[in-house]
């Protein structure tokens, strides 16, 4: 702008002159167990960036199993051993998860399944497994079908129907911000209009970065 038109200095003494109040502002409750278990996302809005793309949320309630002493990474943990990713796996014992959430979230799981019912907020380093069954839509002739996660942390494998999809590994050492997502092309695996049973495996590496956020496992943004 012209120099007649120059903003006016701030104050670096504004935040001096006003008062403090008498009591800091506190914080929002957080939700009740009730009204944490009748939670029902609806996230068909979610994608407002992008309308032009043929999107299926299947982001909300999702059964979740995390499995204690594999800090390590073992690759024949229980998943592998009984077969958490075949598509007749029985998971209706295991937690319902909120997706997207991190693992050591206070609102992650439905209160009174499983660990739901005393979980307690604590950062889990291992392995989750991660159970959702969809009606998947139908794919027009000349199209693919992408499964697309915003966020995971950390390392990933998508079993579709029991068959492993891909891998997503190192993530931590590629991405340090962890902004970046993981696609998956399922064209070849996914069934149109009918019910599709999809396994996704997270590990949370042990040794965390110094970003706070790299405590947090799980699957943290949309799907």
């Amino acid at each position: 702008p012209p120099p007649s038109h120059k903003p006016a200095p701030f104050p670096m003494n504004a935040a001096a002159a006003k008062p403090l109040p008498d009591a800091a502002e506190k914080a929002p409750a957080p939700p009740s167990k009730e009204e944490l278990s009748a939670y029902a996302p609806d996230f068909s809005t979610w994608d407002i960036y992008l309308p032009h793309l043929r999107r299926t949320p299947l982001s909300g309630w999702w059964r979740l199993r995390l499995l204690e002493h594999t800090q390590d990474n073992p690759t024949d943990d229980l998943g592998a051993k009984e077969g958490f990713f075949k598509p007749d796996y029985d998971c209706s014992t295991w937690d319902e998860a909120l997706v997207p959430q991190s693992w050591n979230s206070e609102t992650f799981l439905r209160p009174g399944t499983a660990q739901g019912k005393s979980f307690k907020r604590r950062p889990f380093f291992g392995v989750g497994w991660y159970r959702l069954n969809f009606k998947a839509p139908q794919i027009p002739e000349g199209l693919r079908a992408i499964l697309r996660f915003e966020e995971i942390a950390s390392d990933a494998q998508l079993y579709l129907n029991g068959e492993l999809v891909g891998t997503r590994q190192d993530y931590r050492e590629r991405n340090m911000n962890r902004l970046l997502g993981a696609e998956f092309d399922i064209t070849d695996r996914i069934k149109p209009g009918l019910e599709n049973a999809k396994a996704v495996r997270v590990y949370n590496l042990k040794e965390p970065q110094v970003e706070e956020w790299d405590l947090f496992g799980g699957i943290l943004d949309a799907v």
